[in-house]
């Protein structure tokens, strides 16, 4: 027969796993982050809690020293949350400035993108100017210029 009175451990609330993740999360314990915030994916089973557990899950793979480092993967994964998260009603707090953090990582990561082309480009432009540059002075000092290697 069950007792009435039982001080049993009940679950936590809804957000405690959450919490929990975060709280692992600042001690840089990664791994047990990763495992909080999982169970509060498996466990809360609402839309809001799975966008929340992936946000904050896309949040760890961005962290160099997380056992789940891919920013790649972080950037997709991101990407297609982004859609989602319009649609949702307001966030947990701390998962509104993680999905902070990933909007910055996506304007960082484009802008990167954006540099790294310029650059090979602007690489692409200085040899030729060198070349040019190479041909000149060889035709002021009057040396022919060797002939092209052929394939």
């Amino acid at each position: 027969m069950p007792q009435r009175n039982c001080q049993c451990e009940t679950s936590p609330g809804e957000e405690a796993f959450l919490e929990k993740g975060f709280e692992s999360l600042h001690d840089e314990q990664y791994l047990e982050a990763l495992q909080y915030f999982q169970r509060y994916q498996r466990l809360e089973k609402t839309d809001r809690a799975d966008l929340q557990a992936k946000i904050a899950i896309a949040y760890l793979s961005i962290i160099p020293d997380s056992p789940i480092y891919d920013s790649e993967a972080a950037r997709d994964s991101y990407r297609q949350l982004r859609q989602q998260i319009a649609t949702h009603e307001p966030l947990y707090g701390k998962i509104q400035l993680v999905q902070d953090s990933l909007e910055t990582f996506l304007e960082m990561d484009s802008g990167i993108g954006n540099l790294k082309q310029e650059n090979a480009r602007l690489r692409e432009e200085l040899a030729k100017r060198e070349q040019a540059i190479k041909r000149l002075r060889d035709l002021t000092l009057g040396v022919e210029p060797a002939p092209a290697a052929t394939p």
